[in-house]
């Protein structure tokens, strides 16, 4: 019995090192969800910053009575830069890529939750029959 004890103490401390190491792995999963999201939350703002300077260049245009050849020429060059900027900078990939990360991220984390309350509950299975004998 004292061996079964001991057995049975052993194969809990593996257990509590083995979730320490899921817990840990689960930390690192998390940060790198949460740079997924962050990288996201980037490509978004650059996104949005591309779109305004868009939004105003036709907002001028939309304004020109006469025909400022200058005037335009610069409107065109600015309009350009964004556009070079917006498929220079492969947003769209960049934002897919980010959002797939995420999710295996996620389904890893949940995983390896899953793993962790499963190892939880042989562990107070494992100790129930010694804890009525006492």
């Amino acid at each position: 019995m004292l061996k079964q004890l001991q057995d049975a103490e052993k194969e809990l401390k593996r257990k509590q090192e083995d979730a320490d190491q899921d817990m840990m792995m689960a930390g690192m999963a998390s940060q790198a969800a949460q740079e997924a999201e962050d990288n996201a939350r980037k490509a978004k703002n650059s996104v949005n910053s591309l779109l305004t300077i868009i939004n105003d260049l036709l907002g001028q245009l939309g304004q020109l009575d006469p025909v400022d050849l200058n005037k335009l020429n610069e409107i065109e060059g600015t309009l350009n830069t964004a556009k070079d900027q917006m498929k220079d900078s492969d947003l769209d990939r960049k934002v897919s890529s980010c959002d797939a990360c995420w999710e295996m991220q996620a389904k890893q984390q949940e995983e390896t939750m899953k793993i962790n309350i499963y190892k939880v509950l042989n562990v107070k299975q494992m100790f129930i029959p010694f804890l009525l004998m006492s």
